[in-house]
């Protein structure tokens, strides 16, 4: 028998031929329906890109920290990715005025001192 490290011994296991026949029984099926779920998902995701734009926020501001704000077009673009979704128009309503961090409004905030 081959040996595999701990981490990867199972995971070798269940793509092995001889052990197709289990692999309903270790990955069954989702018992929800998708919609639902990605619905779900996606909102769950535009609550994690705005908190942390926020953190972003209070880093420079408070903390004198403004490295982070590099990082924020990133999160904005998941951001829209998840605002995408039909299940969150009134939040992407919401949100319609608010403007994208570029440069600029970067600068903004990286000069703003409590």
């Amino acid at each position: 028998m081959t040996w595999y490290p701990p981490c990867r011994t199972r995971a070798a296991t269940w793509t092995r031929p001889r052990n197709r026949h289990r692999s309903p029984a270790i990955w069954p099926r989702p018992a929800w329906p998708r919609p639902p779920f990605r619905a779900a998902y996606a909102l769950i995701g535009a609550q994690r890109a705005l908190r942390i734009l926020g953190v972003f926020a209070r880093l420079a501001i408070r903390d004198g920290k403004p490295r982070y704000l590099a990082f924020m077009p990133r999160v904005w673009a998941h951001l829209q990715r998840d605002l995408a979704h039909p299940a969150l128009a009134p939040l992407r309503a919401m949100l319609a005025n608010v403007p994208a961090p570029d440069a600029a409004l970067r600068e903004r905030i990286a000069r703003c001192r409590p």
